[in-house]
This record gives C-alpha cells, structure tokens and sequence, in this order.
C-alpha cells in the first residue's frame, strides 16, 4: 500500500489544518467534559495487566461486546453502540491489553501505532497531545484522520489514548467510519468528537493493594471500586461490569 500525498510540503499542510481543528476540539472538551459524560455512564471495563495492576475503563450506555480475542502479549476486546454489529459498525470502542509492555513511553508507542494507519490509508492527518500523567503513570492522546482506508473501504477518525502501567501497556481507542472523505477535512462536528475525548480520559490505571505488605501503593485503585476488584478472575484479561453494579 503507497500512502498519497508523498509530497512532504503537502502532509504539513494537512497536518497544521488538522492541529487547529485539534485545537478547537480540546477546548470544546475541556468547556463540556463533566455535562456530556454525566450523559455516558454505562458498564464498566476492567483489563488485568498482572501483578495486582488493572485499567479501569468505561462504556457508554447500551453498547454490547462485539469482538474478543485472547492471546500473548495482546489481549483485544472490543464493543458497538446498540444496532451496529461486528460486520456493520459505524463507531467502536477498543480496548488493546499488552503485558509486559510496562513502562514504556506512551508517544513512542502511538507513533508505531500512527506508522500503520500511514501505511493503510491514501492520506493521513494526526496530532499527539504532550504525555500527561494519570494516577502517577504517563498517558498520552492521539488522533488520526484517515481518509480513506484501504483494508476497510471506509474514511476512519481514530482517537487514541495509552496509558502505561509498571506491568502492561493499555490502549483504549474509539472509531468513527464514514465514507471516504477529503485530506484534511474532518466529517463529524468538534462537539461530537470532544464527547468521544473525554470518555477515553476517564479511564485511569491503579495497582490494587494485594495483601498487608502491599496496603500503600504509589498509583492506588479507588477506594469505591475495592469490592469489584476483590472479584476478578486471576488470569482473565478484559471483565465487564454491567451498569449499576
């Protein structure tokens, strides 16, 4: 697959139109952020990085499971809005678990991620966020915009997130496909995107405390998930918690 737009003067135009669209989406994020996910509280995702580390996500409401493979180092589960199928879907939300990819740094994995959209979409347009810590371990925000993916048929906007424990590497993505769109225009409003955003941020990693030697940790679970947490399954990578438990 060769990437369009080889012209490096081209993708910087792409890229910078793109930026100031980024720019615009942070803020309307930053401004809505607690009112639109007061909107978005459905069930709960729990993926198991070992050694007592979780990540503690969310979905919103009425989304079901759509995929689940299990293997090493890369556990993926992913799920859609009610309506939309594994074969049909227009908006997904994944979820990557990669063990013993602990401690790595955040940007350098989203660069390796962006480098494979590159190879499969006619033009691509993305931004990093600068890495920010989250419970006391690095996280970092990317999004892309694909205009046309050869592997789908489809446009895609892409936002990433990853955040890295002390034992695994967590990726949390949500998909929008559309139809195939022009390079450097984006087909979903800053409102609809920022919602997206923000739900992504919401997740954080914790290590649990696993027995007395290990009451204080540096980057602790919330108090109020403690019970949920007691109850997983060792060994069992993703665990969803259906709403209101």
């Amino acid at each position: 697959m060769i990437p369009a737009f080889g012209e490096d003067s081209v993708r910087l135009s792409v890229a910078a139109r793109f930026c100031r669209f980024l720019t615009v989406l942070l803020l309307a994020g930053t401004a809505s952020a607690a009112s639109a996910m007061a909107q978005e509280q459905g069930d709960s995702v729990v993926l198991q990085g070992g050694g007592g580390e979780v990540y503690i996500g969310g979905l919103p409401p009425g989304w079901a499971a759509a995929a689940r493979v299990e293997g090493m180092p890369v556990d993926f589960a992913a799920w859609t809005p009610r309506g939309q199928t594994s074969s049909d879907w227009k908006e997904m939300i994944a979820a990557q678990l990669f063990s013993g990819l602990g401690g790595r740094e955040p940007a350098a994995f989203l660069d390796r991620v962006t480098a494979g959209y590159d190879q499969a979409c006619d033009s691509i347009s993305t931004t990093s966020i600068k890495p920010v810590p989250v419970n006391g371990l690095p996280s970092a925000f990317r999004a892309i915009a694909c205009s046309h993916n050869s592997a789908s048929g489809f446009g895609e906007v892409v936002l990433l997130r990853v955040v890295t424990g002390r034992n695994a590497l967590y990726l949390m993505e949500r998909i929008y496909r559309t139809e195939p769109f022009a390079p450097g225009t984006i087909p979903f409003d800053n409102g609809f995107l920022a919602q997206g955003k923000t739900s992504l941020e919401l997740g954080l990693a914790c290590q649990r405390a696993v027995g007395v030697e290990q009451t204080a940790t540096a980057s602790p679970c919330p108090e109020g998930w403690k019970p949920a947490l007691d109850g997983l399954v060792e060994g069992q990578a993703v665990t969803v918690f259906p709403a209101g438990e």
